[in-house]
């Protein structure tokens, strides 16, 4: 059980728990969502495929999907798994880099430690996007997410806003 205590000049309640311990929890408990939104990304593009064969574009996404083999036709595990990686990994890669970037540059300015806690609100902001939204929305939706909820409101632990919220 986690020994609550308040601090001198808050109001805020702060717990045993490090940052880093609650980050790896929080991604712990995203892994089984990430793994099932993995596939339903896959299958909802397959199926549009098999109800559509001629929408198929020339994205980067649906590029990889072909290249990994993914087949529409009589989509399999493999072929889901396929397609829906091809569209969620070049979503979180973009998200990581814009996040990590922002968060590195704060953390200079103020004149504090890197910490990774930007990792969660990567993985949570990919989570909301649809599989095929355009990597100018990523970055700017992490660029916001960091800027504002993390650099203006003082970001974790620091503030009453949360800033995986502000993503949303």
């Amino acid at each position: 059980m986690a020994n609550w205590r308040t601090s001198e000049n808050s109001s805020l309640l702060h717990s045993g728990n490090s940052q880093r311990r609650i980050h790896k929890l929080q991604l712990l408990s995203l892994l089984p969502i990430s793994i099932a939104a993995v596939f339903n990304v896959g299958y909802q593009y397959l199926a549009a495929l098999a109800l559509n064969p001629g929408i198929e574009s020339d994205d980067l996404r649906s590029s990889i999907a072909r290249g990994l083999g993914a087949n529409y036709q009589d989509p399999g595990f493999y072929d889901l798994l396929a397609a829906g990686l091809a569209h969620m990994v070049p979503i979180l890669l973009v998200a990581l880099i814009t996040g990590g970037v922002w968060d590195r540059i704060i953390a200079e300015q103020r004149k504090r430690p890197f910490e990774p806690g930007y990792i969660v609100i990567a993985l949570l902001f990919t989570l909301l996007l649809p599989g095929a939204a355009p990597f100018s929305h990523v970055v700017f939706g992490m660029s916001f997410a960091i800027l504002v909820g993390k650099g203006i409101f003082g970001g974790e632990g620091s503030s009453r806003v949360n800033s995986k919220a502000i993503t949303m």
